[in-house]
This record gives structure tokens, C-alpha cells and sequence, in this order.
């Protein structure tokens, strides 16, 4: 992740946050969870999200930083960000659209806008902002610029 997408994260961030599939990426003053844990990152919550025993209503963020596309079954971590979220709380999401294959473990999947924005309402969130960022690529169809990466901001 860089430098320009932290920057982008902190300014919108609502405590208290959860940072789902954290990996490496720990934050200080948030909930890291993992299912895998890296010796020299420590995470707050070790288990799989998708069988998430965290309580209803209990985060104002939840953050899934380029980990949906290494889950088999994105709608539930979609369904599950929904479920632990407060009202009016907020889903900060970034998945890869033009970028290599990188398991760590799995990679499953690219997302193009349109197909996260249709993920996240399929579940009750609400668009509120989306954007592309990374490489800009220029297509030939229409020379319309796709994105490497995508990320949103949707409410509960």
C-alpha cells in the first residue's frame, strides 16, 4: 500500500475501526485481524472473518485494504463489514483491477468500479465516493482510462 492510499485512509477513518486481513499492514489505534499471523506483526483479532465472532454494531470503520480479491467468497466479508459496522458507520474498500496475480495465499479476483459499487449495495451499502488510483491506463475502447486499483468509501 502507499504512502498517497494511507494518507487517503486516515483523513477518513471513524473510530473505533477494524482493519480486516491486515497482513503486514498493522495500525496503531485500530483493530487488526487476521487469520494468518506474521511473526514481526502482531494482530489484535486472529480469526476468519467470514466466521467473525465479533458483535453486531460495535465498529463506526471497517477496512478491507486490497484483501477481497484473495477471498473466495467476497460477498461475505462484504456481508460481514455490513453486520459488524454502526449505523451510518463506514466500509473503506480497495481492490486491484489491472495488477499482476499475487498469491499470498489465494488471489481470486479483479474488481472494476462498477463491480465493487454492485458488490458493497448488493449487501445495503451506499455509494458515497469512488475512484481509481495507482497506474492510469488508456484503453483503446472509446480511450476510456481504467485504473490499476479502485477504492471507495460506502455507508451502512
Amino acid at each position: 500500500m502507499g504512502h498517497e492510499s494511507w494518507d487517503y485512509i486516515k483523513k477518513k477513518i471513524r473510530k473505533p475501526c477494524l482493519n480486516v486481513g491486515c497482513g503486514k499492514y498493522i495500525f496503531e489505534n485500530v483493530d487488526n485481524l487476521d487469520n494468518i499471523e506474521f511473526p514481526k506483526y502482531p494482530i489484535d483479532i486472529k480469526e476468519d472473518f467470514t466466521h467473525s465472532k465479533i458483535p453486531d454494531n460495535t465498529y463506526n470503520s471497517v477496512l478491507l485494504l486490497n484483501v477481497i480479491e484473495h477471498v473466495s467468497s467476497p460477498g461475505i466479508f462484504i456481508q460481514q463489514s455490513y453486520r459488524v459496522l454502526k449505523h451510518k458507520g463506514i466500509l473503506i474498500i480497495s481492490a486491484p483491477f489491472l495488477t499482476g496475480i499475487h498469491r499470498q495465499p489465494e488471489d481470486f479476483w479483479r474488481f472494476t468500479k462498477e463491480g465493487l459499487i454492485f458488490l458493497c449495495c448488493s449487501f445495503g451499502f451506499k455509494l458515497k465516493e469512488i475512484e481509481g488510483y495507482g497506474v492510469k491506463v488508456l484503453t483503446k475502447i472509446e480511450e476510456e482510462q481504467m485504473w490499476t486499483y479502485y477504492r471507495g468509501v460506502f455507508i451502512k
